[in-house]
């Protein structure tokens, strides 16, 4: 992904240099640029988070196929395990396959094994969901082709069961399944809580000790307050975005406003951290 950092500092020296010699086109123009390279940016942030929750999603499906594919194997080889020693021949070989095949499930979900009498073995998840006695539990999960920001992906359950996701009574521990879950949980939390998909000028305001910036704003009712083309992030009260062709002039009015704001309500002088150069009358 792109160092939105790096591009708000670009931003913000292109606007500190055009403030200082505002005659010179070259100077408006880099800045215009840079500004444009930064919009660009963070709608490719988003962009780049969904496919990346695809891709988690992608993964999930996979390991689910082979989990059953594995499951389908495990069934033949423990029958063949229980013939063997049922017939007085050596089961080893049937039992070195049976035990590979367990722990390539492992890789995809945590297991714990029941040894029963006569070489018979039980398969069960590590959170204790039976996965395997005397024949396998269906392993299930939808795969969701296409994200946005409000998409929730499936979850993967065992014999109708969730294994994922946070109404799982009893989640895997364990595996790649689990990691990609959580990947796709992270990234969708930050999609939620971050207006990455629009042009803004980052976090506003530092966290006050023992507090958060973004929830003092929000106590005091101003999500969604606008002053000509910007406003403050309905998503995160902490971001003020650009969405109408706003101006320097515009941020710097919504800035002063929420600090006003926030100290009348809250008692909390909020400190900013975003920098203005030059004259914000009029900037773009």
């Amino acid at each position: 992904m792109s160092s939105h950092p790096r591009q708000i500092g670009e931003l913000q020296a292109a606007l500190a240099d055009y403030a200082n010699a505002p005659d010179d086109p070259l100077f408006g123009q880099t800045a215009i640029e840079r500004a444009k390279e930064l919009s660009y940016a963070l709608r490719q942030a988003a962009t780049e988070l969904n496919l990346l929750r695809e891709r988690a999603d992608r993964n999930m499906s996979q390991s689910v196929e082979e989990v059953n594919r594995l499951l389908a194997e495990f069934d033949e080889e423990n029958d063949a395990v229980k013939a063997a020693i049922a017939q007085g021949n050596d089961p080893t070989m049937a039992q070195d396959r049976r035990d590979a095949i367990v722990a390539e499930i492992s890789q995809h979900m945590g297991v714990t094994v029941l040894r029963r009498e006569g070489g018979d073995m039980a398969l069960f998840t590590d959170s204790g969901i039976t996965l395997f006695d005397r024949s396998a539990r269906e392993v299930s999960f939808t795969r969701t082709p296409v994200y946005t920001v409000n998409t929730q992906g499936g979850t993967v359950t065992v014999d109708g069961m969730p294994v994922t996701g946070p109404s799982a009574p009893m989640p895997l521990r364990s595996g790649s399944i689990v990691g990609a879950a959580r990947i796709r949980e992270v990234l969708a939390q930050r999609g939620r809580t971050q207006p990455t998909g629009q042009a803004s000028c980052g976090s506003v305001f530092k966290n006050p000790p023992g507090d958060y910036a973004g929830r003092l704003i929000e106590q005091c009712g101003l999500k969604g307050y606008r002053h000509g083309g910007c406003q403050v992030s309905t998503v995160h009260a902490n971001f003020i975005v650009n969405d109408a062709n706003g101006s320097a002039a515009d941020i710097e009015s919504i800035i002063e406003h929420v600090r006003a704001t926030v100290a009348r309500e809250t008692g909390v002088m909020l400190e900013s951290e975003v920098q203005i150069v030059g004259d914000a009358e009029g900037g773009q």
